[in-house]
């Protein structure tokens, strides 16, 4: 499996965390080597921006969880709550516009 043109390898010790723009073009490469290679890949993205990965929680969770909390598991009132979210959507906001300090 070859590599895009122009591509730079990332040869970092273990252990060692690496962090750039999800933007830039990336991409994995086999493992030939006999050390077991792990990696946690976590990115940010508006929330109009549907998760990838099947990321179902179990409706206990929701249910035992304050709103702000739910809004955080990818909670939406319907269908619209990501392009066009009402305060139902995004307590967080809601909470945040009532609790922000005033700025001096």
């Amino acid at each position: 499996m070859g590599q895009p043109e122009g591509a730079v390898p990332v040869m970092v010790k273990p252990g060692t965390a690496v962090i750039f723009d999800r933007r830039i073009w990336h991409t994995a490469t086999p493992n030939f080597s006999s050390i077991v290679r792990k990696v946690l890949f976590y990115g940010y993205g508006y929330r109009w921006i549907r998760t990838r990965d099947q990321m179902e929680f179990p409706q206990a969770w929701y249910d035992e969880s304050d709103p702000i909390l739910q809004q955080m598991m990818g909670h939406s009132v319907n269908e619209y709550g990501r392009s066009s979210p009402t305060d139902a959507d995004v307590p967080l906001k809601v909470w945040l516009s009532e609790n922000e300090p005033a700025v001096v």
